[in-house]
């Protein structure tokens, strides 16, 4: 018992620390600290979007000694990252690089060598230039010496110690249309028994006679060509220097997304001793939340993601006796991601295996695009992180519960991917890819999965590599795959299977064991022979009615209804987000258009536009206002005049994070007043590429919204707010007096861009012989709530049931407060998207802004060039309203006995 109150740090997990700006020493150290008290027990220290620092650098390294240094001070594990993503390696020789095997029209100028002529295309390879050639075992071992080996190598004290692992993060070749390397012939030949028939390389492209098992045998070459060169240097290079080898791949939601990207996942785990998957959006089924899918009607992520990608690892790590399964999960969501959300995510996954969180993720700094790039963003700038314990420590006692025992599973599912082999080909010569036959093949697998899960069936994956190394038929006609012994087999619709699995079940099946085909039996085996089982029969279920049960009958109850209105303490100050610019190039006049900030900076990257640059904004007050401060990132770099009037003084402090530093305004009188900006411009530089966005510092300026801070409600109409789920309000805002009374709902209230803590108060009167008090909530608008009875703590609100006993209430006057933590999400946005908040918000690493445009509706792939210049009346991907998320409670109400 002591050990679940106390769980082993390990069952804490490992979050991503986003080290994305300009790194201060002591900044890193508070930070550490911070997180230290919240729970947090260990971290993968990596780059990300917008950082600024020599990478990987002198300076960077000195930052890294600081990290694990504070880390080792404070017992916390440091899990470190590869130098380079392997499909983005700099400075990367040609000859380690992976061949990109394409077709173009026949005659057309291109780098590279041609395979094969035919039918007007010429069947090409050329260098890739900066995705390794993972196929390569020299090319591998030059990487792992690049980003393994020397970039670590001064760390080597600390190795199995507060350096744990070394994090493999997404290897991936999804940048060429299909894999090449210069000794995949000769393997194929080793494989196959035959040379590669080179003439029939263009079967690899499109529909022809033997084109099935062509594809087959070239992707299962891939395959172990990846298994035997990078991931076992990798696995190698662990073992050799005393680090656990951690991470994920790429694209594991379905078979056409992971052929695309690593071939197959399954197989490769066994290389890791935390296997791991990234999961990240809220594409799940959700029992209580209003998160919507991003498009509904996606043939494939929302459906199939949540069940296959844990599957997939957690099913292969149990089969190899890895104890760890970890998940990157929350990424790519919303600021708005509650407790009750997060608990609920990770619960979905531990009920599949995984036992190890990995929270996407704690970033450093909130200034520039950073602050956009894939949310939520934890760190103690939310106003939930005092709570934040609640969450990590309930995590820590799951996971170490999950972690007892071993596990048992009943069924197994083959993994039909080789059918999928013979289903994928490469792109034609204009660019395009389409697979119906095998996104129906994907549909198929990924619907008897879901059923399986629906009936609760008890079962995990098998794929036929592990069948081939690790498979055997147990004497009572059981299938053991490694560690795990299933009672049962399940074939899905498959077209071919390997010899070695058909001669396997066979045993199975000789010795009395189950052999479940769904649809249809395989057709072919990897030899190009007919697949022939034998034949069985239907299985027939009688149920039989049991005795009924007595009936529950509860006890009695009574209730008072917390109507309001509300008593309200505000405990952070209030908010107004600064968003809409007229500017000016240089000696221009200003312009009399508005534009969102975000716009005039994308304007402006497009223009490669350096030199001064002057903007301009208006805000409103009903009435005199002191005490107000403009929040602003980087203010040294500008000139601020208020009214015409220069503001003096230097920043005093920050607000929420240490990017936003305050300028203190003078007393205000009521009316309009206008803030003007001077600064000089500079674009960033482009990155290489996408991938190489998280490392490279790009330099240049970042215009960004500003804040106005102090003690104001925030004011403007409300409007209908169609069917997103969201407080939608008109862009014209102005400041007032704050209210003094509120309802359930903060937001139309005078609270539109709050984030900080809200207290509600009411005065009740409890009867007498009132028993065991509760107080209960249908839901909650906030991360997490704390309940006080006159002045004292008496529990947390923070997921399903929302309830809490009001210990202190006593018979006559009470004082019961709700305390509310918020969230960044009406702080930071995005704010215009017509369709509210949905499961997703993100564009790519190299283009984080575009949630918060209107040049790119998600929902219908539409894109809108000229936004910014026709932004009414809305349109897909764009409202000049704000489309904001509620504050408050749901139905609150006190109950007894």
């Amino acid at each position: 018992m002591d050990s679940f109150q106390s769980p082993a740090a390990l069952c804490r997990g490992t979050d991503f620390w986003m080290l994305n700006d300009e790194l201060n020493e002591n900044e890193l150290r508070r930070q550490m600290r911070a997180m230290h008290a919240q729970g947090v027990a260990s971290l993968i220290a990596r780059t990300y979007v917008g950082l600024r620092s020599d990478y990987p650098g002198p300076d960077w390294m000195r930052k890294m000694h600081v990290i694990v240094d504070e880390a080792r001070a404070l017992g916390m594990t440091i899990f470190l990252q590869a130098g380079y993503m392997p499909e983005a390696v700099l400075d990367l020789p040609e000859e380690y690089s992976l061949g990109d095997l394409h077709c173009r029209p026949a005659g057309q100028e291109g780098e590279g060598i041609t395979l094969l002529s035919r039918g007007g295309l010429d069947y090409c390879v050329k260098p890739s230039k900066i995705v390794l050639d993972m196929l390569s075992p020299e090319a591998s071992a030059f990487y792992v010496c690049q980003s393994y080996e020397n970039m670590w190598r001064e760390f080597r004290q600390d190795f199995g110690k507060t350096i744990l692992s070394v994090w493999v993060d997404e290897p991936s070749y999804a940048r060429v249309a299909l894999p090449w390397t210069a000794r995949l012939p000769e393997a194929y030949e080793a494989l196959w028994g035959e040379p590669f028939p080179m003439e029939k390389v263009y079967l690899l492209f499109e529909d022809g006679e033997g084109d099935g098992l062509l594809r087959l045998r070239y992707w299962r070459t891939v395959l172990h060509l990846m298994k035997h060169s990078y991931f076992r240097a990798i696995q190698d290079w662990g073992k050799k220097n005393g680090v656990w080898i951690s991470g994920h791949l790429m694209e594991e939601d379905s078979m056409e997304r992971q052929i695309r990207a690593t071939c197959f996942t399954m197989p490769m785990y066994q290389y890791f001793d935390i296997p791991g998957v990234d999961y990240l959006t809220t594409y799940m089924d959700w029992r209580y939340g209003r998160i919507k899918p991003e498009n509904p009607m996606d043939p494939q992520r929302p459906l199939y993601a949540p069940c296959n990608t844990p599957l997939q690892c957690a099913s292969a790590a149990h089969q190899r006796g890895q104890r760890l399964v970890l998940a990157e999960m929350y990424g790519v969501t919303t600021e708005n991601l509650n407790f009750r959300d997060q608990k609920y995510i990770f619960d979905r996954f531990a009920s599949m295996g995984v036992n190890h969180r990995s929270v996407h993720g704690l970033f450093y700094s909130l200034r520039g695009r950073g602050k956009r790039a894939y949310p939520p963003h934890v760190n103690d700038y939310q106003p939930y992180w005092p709570q934040y314990h609640l969450l990590t420590d309930a995590v820590a006692r799951e996971s170490h519960f999950l972690r007892q025992g071993a596990p048992l599973r009943d069924v197994v599912v083959l993994h039909p991917i080789e059918t999928a082999f013979s289903l994928y080909h490469g792109r034609d010569a204009a660019g395009n890819q389409a697979h119906p036959r095998l996104q129906r093949a994907d549909t198929d697998f990924n619907q008897l999965l879901r059923g399986l899960l629906a009936q609760q069936v008890n079962f995990e994956l098998g794929d036929e590599d592990a069948l081939s190394e690790i498979g055997a038929a147990e004497e009572n006609g059981a299938l053991r795959i490694g560690e795990m012994t299933y009672q049962t087999v399940v074939l899905p619709a498959m077209e071919y299977i390997r010899e070695s699995t058909r001669a396997l079940l066979l045993q199975v099946i000789a010795r009395g064991g189950r052999v479940l085909c769904w649809q249809h039996a395989p057709k072919w085996t990897d030899a190009g022979a007919p697949c022939a089982l034998p034949g069985g029969g239907a299985l027939l279920l009688h149920l039989e009615k049991g005795p009924a049960l007595p009936p529950v009958v509860p006890a009695p109850q009574a209730s008072l209804a917390l109507t309001g209105p509300w008593r309200l303490r505000r405990l952070d100050p209030n908010a107004l987000v600064l968003e809409m610019f007229r500017f000016t190039r240089g000696e221009e006049p200003l312009g009399e258009k508005t534009y969102p900030i975000l716009a005039i900076q994308d304007k402006l990257l497009k223009e490669g536009y350096r030199g001064p640059v002057c903007l301009e904004t208006t805000f409103r007050l009903t009435r005199p206002l002191m005490g107000l401060k403009l929040a602003v990132e980087r203010p040294q770099q500008q000139a601020f005049f208020l009214d015409g009037a220069p503001l003096a003084g230097k920043p005093t402090g920050y607000y929420r994070a240490f990017g936003f530093e305050t300028i203190a305004l003078p007393p205000l009188e009521a009316g309009e007043h206008h803030l003007r900006v001077a600064r000089d411009f500079a674009p960033q530089r482009r990155a290489v590429n996408p991938v190489t966005s998280l490392f490279e510092n790009l330099g240049g300026v970042e215009l960004e919204p500003m804040l106005l801070t102090g003690d104001f409600g925030v004011y403007s109409a409300l409007e209908p707010p169609l069917a997103t789920g969201c407080v939608r309000l008109n862009e014209d805002f102005t400041l007032d007096a704050e209210p003094e009374a509120v309802g359930d709902e903060l937001v139309s209230a005078g609270y539109p861009f709050y984030c900080g803590r809200m207290e509600l108060s009411q005065e009740i009167i409890l009867p007498q012989g009132a028993k065991n008090p509760r107080l209960a909530l249908d839901g909650l608008n906030a991360a997490a709530a704390e309940v006080l009875v006159n002045g004292q703590p008496c529990g947390a609100l923070c997921w399903l049931p929302y309830e809490a006993p009001l210990t202190g209430l006593r018979p006559g006057k009470n004082t019961v407060t709700l305390r509310l933590y918020g969230t960044m999400r009406n702080l930071l946005g995005p704010w215009h998207r017509t369709v509210g908040e949905i499961g997703a918000c993100w564009a790519g690493y190299g283009a984080p802004n575009q949630p918060w445009q209107g040049n790119f509706a998600n929902e219908n792939r539409q894109y809108y060039p000229d936004w910014a210049e026709d932004r009414k009346p809305d349109r897909l991907g764009w409202t000049e309203s704000y489309l904001l998320l509620p504050l408050g409670v749901a139905h609150p109400r006190i109950w007894w006995e």
